[in-house]
């Protein structure tokens, strides 16, 4: 069985409950691996798994001498790994000649060729770097030029020996294919939420991309002939941005908000720009309350729009501002940053505690 249906498997369950039933993805399935502080769920990739895991065998190959499964493999192929000069990692840094010189990668006659190809021993036992481009090099790559070989000169090579493989990331120059797996899953594509800090490790309920009407229909879960207004307002389409902030009903749970912190802003169209803003003239002693403010009400609000929907149940705008205060002081009090005797605090001047 190949990773991608494996992997298959691993979506269908987590949207779905079930291996075999297939259901939209709510969230690209590069965000939900990546790590909990980048905005994922720390789900192991099953193709970067692999890949390292080859990577441990080639790493296993290298570093050993002797041993007799590398004799049989040697004996039967008549070849080691070959290090090219240009495009693999060196003694001189995390990165490679063709990306520390890109123009005088571009212009090397053989820009594919082998370290063992590239340089000659001197009778006096100094190392001379064959390297030749197709043209004249101009000043600035002449310049390029002489720092590459000043680069290449700090290199000891050890005649007769073969080469090594070590381990940039790691200190002991050792490969490890769960630290390599935890490296490849953090540069990982995809967008990082602005409020990722403040939902894992912390008792806050953790969701991807909201799935208001809109986004349903757009993914084709509902269809495009069904009704997505707002159901309070019955007028607009039922948007992150209207849900969230310009909604009559939600804009009342925000003003009560910014009242009971003495503040005054006026909400940006965009939830993007929202959360941008967010902590727009807070003292930095504060953020730490306020920081959990803005997800719990976000919350709320969903928590609210979904009794109006399923349930029936309108709830009054200013009895799901009270539920805000209360459920972001427990989440306050989850986490360590006040206790459950200053809820009295808590309720009048947050700021103070």
């Amino acid at each position: 069985m190949d990773n991608t249906k494996l992997e298959r498997f691993h979506r269908n369950f987590l949207w779905s409950g079930d291996i075999q039933k297939r259901k939209s993805s709510l969230v690209p399935w590069n965000d939900v691996c990546k790590p909990k502080d980048k905005g994922g769920l720390a789900v192991v990739s099953l193709e970067l798994k692999n890949l390292t895991l080859l990577g441990s065998w080639w790493n296993r190959y290298t570093a050993n001498k002797t041993t007799l499964w590398k004799a049989v493999i040697y004996s039967r192929h008549k070849r080691t790994i070959p290090f090219k000069l240009m495009e693999d990692l060196s003694q001189v840094g995390n990165q490679a000649f063709k990306s520390l010189f890109p123009a005088l990668f571009a212009l090397a006659v053989d820009n594919k060729a082998k370290v063992s190809e590239s340089y000659v021993i001197l009778d006096d036992g100094e190392v001379y770097w064959n390297v030749f481009f197709s043209r004249s090099l101009s000043a600035e790559e002449r310049i390029q030029a002489s720092v590459m070989l000043l680069k290449l000169r700090s290199i000891r090579i050890r005649v007769n020996e073969e080469d090594e493989v070590w381990w940039t990331p790691a200190p002991n120059g050792k490969y490890l294919a769960a630290h390599a797996t935890q490296m490849a899953q953090e540069l990982l594509p995809g967008n990082n939420a602005f409020w990722v800090s403040h939902i894992w490790n912390k008792a806050i309920p953790s969701k991807g991309k909201i799935p208001v009407l809109e986004v349903l229909r757009n993914k084709h879960v509902i269809s495009w002939d069904e009704d997505i207004s707002c159901i309070w307002c019955q007028r607009q389409p039922e948007t992150i941005h209207h849900l969230l902030l310009h909604r009559g009903w939600t804009n009342c749970i925000w003003r009560k908000l910014f009242s009971w912190w003495h503040m005054v802003w006026a909400l940006p169209f965009l939830l993007e720009q929202f959360a941008q803003d967010w902590f727009e003239g807070m003292e930095f002693k504060t953020r730490k309350f306020w920081a959990l403010t803005g997800p719990c009400a976000i919350w709320e609000i969903w928590k609210a729009r979904n009794e109006a929907i399923f349930n029936g149940k309108i709830l009054c705008w200013d009895k799901v501002a009270t539920s805000v205060v209360l459920k972001s002081f427990q989440w306050s009090v989850a986490v360590g940053l006040c206790q459950t005797h200053q809820y009295h605090i808590w309720v009048s001047q947050p700021w103070e505690l």
